[in-house]
């Protein structure tokens, strides 16, 4: 029995993304890189094997796959780079391997819930949740590290360091 839970647990935070979904995720995408660039703001690069355009769609399908799972309507905002991504204070922080960390940055407001999604340019369909945290107890547990050497420390908060996505759906359900 606690393996069937542990297993509905885990189907549960996979995510499918439809094909019009996928197209709405690029078309915010496309937005915010032109909003960006006409407000003059300077975009940064995950890696550079992947061009501005994979970087933000990514993001954004992270986003749509975090309503989903939440079972809250689709509020993708555009270019609030210090407000929360969605409702319920929660940012959605993006990464492309079940072997990466979720980062949080030192200025995060530490009341935020931050979710850590992992989404893939090879298969854009599937948002896989790996669990979230509170913006203050990821910065406690991991401490600033600039593994990049770009001048702009970060907290690298190990994924099985996160809480289940059940427990922020109880949360969001509740408010």
């Amino acid at each position: 029995l606690h393996i069937a839970k542990v297993l509905n647990a885990l189907n549960e935070n996979y995510v499918r993304l439809s094909t019009q979904l996928i197209r709405f995720a690029e078309d915010c995408a496309k937005y915010r890189i032109s909003e960006s660039r006409r407000q003059g703001l300077i975009a940064t690069k995950w890696a550079t094997e992947f061009s501005q355009l994979e970087i933000d769609s990514l993001a954004v399908r992270g986003e749509i796959g975090s309503c989903r799972r939440l079972r809250i309507p689709i509020d993708i905002r555009h270019n609030n780079f210090r407000a929360a991504d969605l409702p319920y204070n929660i940012e959605v922080r993006t990464t492309t391997s079940y072997h990466k960390r979720l980062k949080i940055n030192p200025f995060d407001d530490d009341s935020r819930r931050t979710i850590c999604a992992i989404n893939t340019v090879k298969c854009p369909d599937v948002v896989f949740l790996a669990g979230w945290i509170y913006a203050r107890d990821g910065k406690a547990i991991a401490p600033l590290t600039d593994p990049g050497k770009t001048g702009k420390p970060i907290h690298l908060v190990p994924l099985d360091r996160l809480l289940p996505m059940q427990h922020l759906c109880e949360i969001v359900k509740v408010s």
